[in-house]
């Protein structure tokens, strides 16, 4: 019945994890190489075979860099035919393989004997690129000095009008290495590229959920331009921080990013393309305490998305009770409990599909009704009934009930000690028949009688 949120990352690059370089003959000589890929993104084990060349060198290179034998391959790049370093095997080249295992001397050794730093490997990144996505900083050092551009654009990103390739200066920002952003930065790469999808620098940085990369680059690039510049959504870098939800429980990292970005000068209130501010994303994400904190920089608590979606759908739809019970807190929202978007879809269905009970109580103790129905004509209580497992969907009509009886100050035994009943939270307001199944709620409510003490 509601539409999906999809948020769009792009996708990142697998590392090669696990090289195996083999080779066998009948006369014992090294005649071919056997690279073995891990793929992470597919999960699948792929084997590329060098072709058998005459010159059995390109086969024994690959074999020496595989076994760290730098010996074996400074006498093989001193006596090497043209072309021996960029000859591919399994999709990479001895550089890319020497980044691949990590292995600094024969870096720098076939660095010192011109390999090409812009060879690609089978996916289309460059031995800057593995280096940098593998956090391999002295790798990433001795690259740059060998005049490795950290502006090359990464091939293997999808080209089009609305997609910059993912270059290496933009790899260290999305890694969250500042060491590496440090490195880069000394070769004077253009910083001030937009990319049409994931916006600036600061976009990434804040996607990375590292405050120091956000820090580190405000320090350096501290103008209104980029600060208020936006993705491909219209997301403000205040959303970057909130796109993605982090797998740790730990608020922190955002609230610090978010503090920065406010004291920048961002907006708090600045929508994307979808009308959705960043207290709408805290509340969707289930960060409670970025909701506070939004608050106290003066979100507006009244926003509608471009769908008509108040703060309180944003908290139902994730499920959040202590994001909803913050906002109920923080203002007078009645009216925007019940409110229907423009599909009419109100915080309780959101709250019911995201099968969170906690967040339906919240609302029928903050203004909505047992016996409220949407445009199908189907109640809250119907919806508790069909949605919840009896025991859920029990309790929670026990508790409202409980909170709706009261007992006279008489003494008890005594004659004139009475007990009263609210039966307001299962009788409609109008006149008019509604339709909620009270003889199920009495019956649900039945233990109610045996918990009091006459």
């Amino acid at each position: 019945m509601r539409r999906v949120f999809n948020l769009f990352h792009k996708k990142k690059h697998s590392l090669v994890r696990d090289l195996t370089f083999k080779s066998s003959s009948n006369d014992g000589h090294d005649n071919a190489a056997v690279v073995t890929l891990s793929d992470e993104d597919t999960g699948d084990a792929t084997t590329n075979t060098c072709d058998i060349h005459t010159d059995q060198r390109i086969s024994a290179l690959f074999n020496a860099i595989q076994r760290h034998d730098v010996e074996d391959v400074k006498a093989l790049v001193q006596d090497s035919a043209i072309g021996l370093l960029e000859t591919p095997c399994g999709g990479l080249t001895p550089l890319l393989v020497a980044c691949h295992t990590r292995h600094l001397p024969i870096l720098k050794l076939l660095l010192q004997h011109h390999a090409r730093t812009e060879a690609e490997d089978h996916q289309g990144s460059t031995a800057l690129h593995t280096a940098i996505c593998d956090g391999w900083i002295e790798g990433v050092t001795e690259l740059l000095k060998h005049g490795a551009s950290p502006c090359l654009q990464d091939a293997s990103a999808p080209a089009s009008a609305l997609c910059v390739a993912e270059t290496p200066l933009r790899a260290a920002v999305r890694t969250g290495n500042v060491t590496v952003l440090q490195l880069i930065l000394k070769h004077h790469p253009n910083t001030s590229v937009m990319d049409s999808e994931e916006g600036s620098l600061l976009h990434l940085a804040a996607r990375s959920h590292q405050p120091h990369m956000v820090k580190f680059l405000l320090m350096e690039h501290k103008s209104l331009e980029i600060l208020r510049s936006c993705g491909q959504n219209g997301d403000s870098v205040m959303h970057a921080v909130l796109q993605k939800s982090s797998k740790a429980k730990d608020e922190n990292p955002f609230l610090e990013t978010l503090r920065m970005f406010f004291e920048a000068g961002v907006d708090v209130n600045v929508k994307n393309n979808h009308g959705e501010t960043p207290l709408f994303l805290a509340a969707r994400r289930r960060l409670p305490k970025c909701t506070e904190l939004l608050i106290s920089f003066g979100a507006d608590l009244f926003a509608m998305t471009q769908w008509g979606q108040s703060v309180l759908h944003g908290a139902c739809l994730g499920g959040c009770a202590l994001c909803l019970n913050i906002l109920l807190k923080a203002s007078r929202l009645d009216h925007l409990v019940t409110l229907p978007d423009l599909e009419g879809v109100q915080p309780f269905h959101c709250a019911v599909r995201s099968s969170s009970i906690d967040c339906c109580e919240l609302l029928l103790t903050n203004g909505d009704h047992l016996t409220h129905t949407d445009a199908e004509g189907t109640s809250r209580c119907s919806l508790l009934l069909q949605h919840f497992p009896s025991t859920s969907s029990s309790q929670l009509l026990t508790r409202i009930f409980n909170s709706h009886i009261s007992l006279s100050d008489d003494p008890p035994y005594d004659r004139n000690s009475h007990v009263i009943f609210d039966y307001s939270q299962i009788l409609s307001s109008s006149n008019t028949t509604f339709r909620v199944p009270l003889l199920r709620i009495l019956i649900t409510i039945k233990g109610v009688f045996s918990n009091i003490h006459w």
